[in-house]
């Protein structure tokens, strides 16, 4: 599409020099382009033009369930015939949908209501007066016949930039606090976008000058296509071929409106252009306590920036592997705030996941946004933190009362003797309380950061799905409000036993018979009358199995008995069944009986391969 030297082309448009291709059967398309349309800045009113088509455009056209490639070979006018590249057979009776460049947008069901993908560059090149080829994306209306009508989808900035001295200038970078670039969803019936967190885009717009720009007294336009959105927060970086950048932030409380086809101004003067391109960064620490840290940020010659709050363990292992370099892309990009004083996980909202411990050391960084995205250790600015540790020496005591114990479960209500900060707690079967050789190896566990914790002394503490009939211990640590802790509370438990019946299950081993028929058999043995088996049959690599082959067995008796309805426990009144199995491969059977009184018998099992 060209009228004279302003145009806009599409990703795939071929060369107006190339012979036409020989239409196909399928029906040609009219395009029209609507009056409103921009397609490029400069003469006219407001920079507005009508779209004349050019030898070449390629358009993509889709009904939902086939998409075209086509092609005109008119141009010189605001509506061309298009015709399909290569057989499509596209059924114009059920609606059909096109985008413009055909390259860069993905088409779906041609409904007003339904979202389309398309891509807005994240880099864009400076073009006199306009803005690059192939950046501003357009979709048609829903057509039911070959006649369809585009529009534009997206906005323009565009930036009017002067200065009291003479600057070449090498590119300019556009940061916001929403996606600016990359792939969205498009919705035409509501010419709205939504973000998509499954498709991938940047906060950023860059122009790059492939011939550097001189600015001066006279204003110069650049201009940037973006999502016609409403911005709280913008920030301006432009580049001089020297090195030398100069930054301007918009204030705080405005907010500007890309409207779609619309152009918004922006000018921006300088006095003396900004004189050092180095990020100046202070990171300090303003307090610490045993559960919160406070920091101080000031931010010069920084636009955007990506931070960390992490333990430090955490933070040493990425950076001295690279791979927190690597995964900058992954993170979020922020605009501000560049200068903040206050709690660490309150300075972004995602710091607030993080979980502070006693006696933890933590690390704070920061990473200037670069526009070429090459970055190395140099660029991480970070400091250590440490918070206080518990110490011993407190006197608060617990108790316990309100206790209920059954197969699965363990409940109490814990109090402590007098106020507290907090209560740090764990349950350990005795197997898992033999790792600890000494009481102080409880207490520090406990205040590792690995075990339970609550923060009010009326909170009941419920341990679910435990193991029935088995010995457990409640191990606990009060700590005061000064940060010491004192004794610590240990109670012991046992939890009620299944009630097995007397029944023995025998399992046929006899493989020949097994190979012959693909069947298990079994016999039961001892008092009771049998109301149903119920078995576990699979590959062992195809389920939980997992530490010693006993408590394996163990575990998927408890199973069969407390949660018979899960779906791979099978029930049966036969004392055989009919199985499917493969040659080599190793298999686990484990069964046990239910009487009439709902008791199942002890489980039987056999591990083989077929």
């Amino acid at each position: 599409m060209k009228k004279i030297a302003l145009f806009i082309s599409a990703a795939l448009a071929v060369s107006s020099c190339v012979q036409p291709e020989p239409e196909t059967a399928d029906v040609p398309i009219t395009a029209h382009t609507a009056p409103q349309t921009r397609t490029s800045m400069g003469e006219g009113v407001d920079g507005m033009h009508d779209v004349l088509w050019t030898i070449g455009d390629v358009i993509a056209v889709s009904d939902g369930y086939l998409e075209g490639i086509y092609v005109t070979h008119q141009g010189g006018s605001s509506s061309a015939i298009f015709s399909p590249k290569t057989k499509t057979n596209i059924n114009f009776s059920t609606g059909v949908i096109a985008g413009y460049p055909a390259g860069n947008i993905f088409l779906g069901t041609p409904d007003l209501n339904e979202d389309i993908y398309l891509t807005i560059p994240q880099v864009q090149k400076y073009t006199k007066d306009s803005f690059a080829e192939a950046t501003m994306p357009m979709v048609s209306d829903v057509a039911y016949e070959p006649v369809l009508n585009f529009h534009n989808a997206a906005g323009v900035i565009r930036l009017t930039l002067s200065g009291d001295e003479e600057v070449s200038v090498s590119s300019i970078t556009f940061t916001t606090d929403q996606q600016f670039s990359g792939d969205f969803c498009y919705n035409p019936g509501e010419q709205i976008y939504k973000e998509d967190s499954a498709a991938s885009g940047s906060e950023s717009v860059t122009i790059e000058c492939e011939t550097p720009v001189s600015v001066g007294k006279e204003a110069v336009a650049f201009n940037i296509v973006v999502p016609h959105k409403t911005y709280s927060k913008l920030s301006i970086s432009v580049k001089a071929t020297d090195g030398r950048v100069h930054t301007i932030n918009m204030k705080e409380g405005k907010q500007i409106t890309v409207q779609r086809s619309g152009i918004v101004n922006i000018p921006l003067h300088f006095g003396t252009f900004g004189t050092s391109t180095a990020p100046e960064i202070k990171m300090s620490t303003t307090y610490v306590t045993f559960t919160n840290i406070g920091i101080s940020v000031e931010m010069k010659n920084v636009t955007s920036y990506y931070s960390g709050f992490e333990e430090r363990a955490s933070f040493d292992r990425e950076l001295s592997s690279g791979n927190l370099l690597k995964d900058l892309e992954w993170k979020k990009l922020y605009t501000g705030p560049t200068s903040y004083k206050g709690s660490a996980t309150s300075f972004q909202e995602e710091f607030g996941d993080v979980l502070i411990e006693p006696g933890h050391e933590y690390a704070f960084w920061i990473v200037p946004y670069s526009e070429d995205q090459s970055y190395t250790e140099a660029d991480v600015h970070y400091i250590y933190i440490q918070t206080k540790a518990f110490t011993p020496g407190g006197t608060v005591t617990l108790s316990s009362d309100n206790i209920e114990v059954d197969m699965t479960s363990i409940s109490l209500t814990l109090t402590a003797s007098e106020n507290i900060e907090i209560i740090y707690n764990m349950l350990f079967s005795n197997e898992d309380m033999q790792q600890f050789a000494q009481e102080q190896d409880i207490i520090d566990f406990l205040l590792s950061g690995r075990a339970y914790f609550i923060e009010d002394e009326s909170d009941i503490v419920v341990r679910k799905f435990l193991s029935p009939g088995t010995d457990y211990t409640l191990v606990a640590l009060a700590v005061d409000r000064k940060g010491k802790y004192g004794s610590l509370f240990r109670q012991e438990f046992t939890t009620v036993a299944i009630p097995y019946n007397d029944m023995a299950l025998e399992i046929n081993q006899d493989h020949n018979a097994l190979k012959s028929d693909q069947t298990l058999r079994w016999s039961v043995s001892g008092g009771g009358d049998v109301a149903e088996y119920r078995y576990i049959f699979t590959e062992t690599d195809r389920h939980l199995w997992t530490g010693t082959l006993e408590s394996s067995v163990k575990k998927a008796g408890e199973t069969m008995y407390l949660d018979p309805g899960i779906y791979y426990i099978s029930k049966t009144t036969d004392t055989y069944a009919k199985v499917s199995m493969e040659n080599g491969k190793e298999y686990m059977f484990v069964i046990l009986a239910v009487d009439t009184d709902g008791r199942p018998s002890p489980v039987s099992h056999w591990k083989f391969v077929y």
